[in-house]
């Protein structure tokens, strides 16, 4: 049961990305099983024909413009790696560029030449050009879509990530205001005698509550935070709408009454403080607390003394 749900790859990519990687795994597979069947017959006149005369030049034209060479000072010959090659230096020195570069060549000038005589059915010898150019191109077709793949959901993850944080952030901004709105009422009842209206500490509540209740639609899971939820309408703010009244009520004790909703602010702040860190480490979060409200023992321990001051030794105001 995870403490949150991540933002997640969109489930079309994740289908159409598999669809793909299996589509190039089964004509890679089919070319490569094809390799050992091709005559050789065959593969010797592709390279006779790219060593023909007549295309020489068009296979210098397609080293260059793989980025396999680059031209050298005649016709038929190369540069790579700033020394300069006839093409049968390229074929025995980069065998496996020069194959990749005639591959193309037969290709675009028409297809491999048909065998003829009795080697077309014989078999056995080095892979096809035109099929390791082939699974050269898929394989670099599946990195990228791994590598987008990935990239996306490292980014999703970074993503949600910062969310939290900025959620967590704002619930202990709103936990903080809470306690020091409750500790300017309590002295206005008990202290300079200015008698405050709850309206401002009851508009923190609310603001907690409104964040509480954004994390229950984003994480309707997690156990913990119907019980955090809870904590806020446990008296005395069962009937917010009454704790100025009580207060001028001759057999309420003004300094039990101002303990009560000391002692209940500072639980929910704590409750708010446990949200919080649910949301900034989510994984040792959920091992630690199994997504539960832990005890109030517990809860007091992770979080600030934001309480208001005692209210022992206050008197009437």
């Amino acid at each position: 049961m995870p403490v949150l749900t991540l933002t997640r790859v969109p489930r079309g990519l994740l289908t159409h990305s598999l669809g793909a990687v299996l589509a190039m795994v089964a004509l890679s597979s089919g070319c490569a099983g094809g390799t050992d069947s091709t005559p050789s017959a065959n593969r010797d006149a592709t390279t006779v024909r790219c060593l023909s005369l007549r295309y020489r030049a068009e296979l210098v034209d397609a080293a260059v413009a793989l980025g396999l060479a680059q031209r050298g000072s005649s016709p038929d010959t190369l540069v790579v790696r700033g020394e300069t090659l006839s093409l049968e230096q390229w074929r025995q020195r980069y065998s496996t560029d020069f194959n990749r570069g005639c591959a193309a060549l037969v290709v675009a000038t028409g297809g491999l030449p048909a065998p003829t005589g009795a080697g077309a059915g014989g078999g056995g010898g080095s892979p096809d050009p035109v099929a390791l150019a082939f699974l050269a191109a898929l394989l670099s077709l599946l990195a990228g879509l791994v590598t987008a793949v990935f990239g996306g959901f490292v980014t999703s993850l970074l993503t949600s990530a910062g969310q939290r944080r900025l959620h967590a952030d704002s619930l202990r901004r709103a936990g903080r205001d809470l306690a020091e709105a409750a500790a300017r009422y309590l002295d206005s009842w008990l202290g300079d005698g200015s008698r405050e209206p709850a309206e401002a500490l009851l508009e923190r509540r609310r603001a907690v509550l409104a964040l509480l209740h954004q994390q229950q639609l984003t994480n309707p899971r997690w156990d913990g935070l119907r019980a955090a939820r809870a904590e806020f309408d446990a008296a005395p703010f069962d009937r917010p709408e009454m704790l100025d009244t009580f207060w001028l009520d001759p057999d309420v004790d003004r300094a039990e009454f101002a303990q009560r909703i000391d002692e209940q602010v500072h639980r929910m702040t704590a409750v708010t403080y446990w949200v919080a860190d649910g949301l900034d480490h989510p994984i040792r979060f959920r091992w630690r607390t199994g997504n539960r409200l832990p005890s109030p023992a517990k809860l007091a321990s992770g979080v600030p003394d934001l309480r208001a001051r005692s209210a022992e030794g206050r008197g009437p105001g």
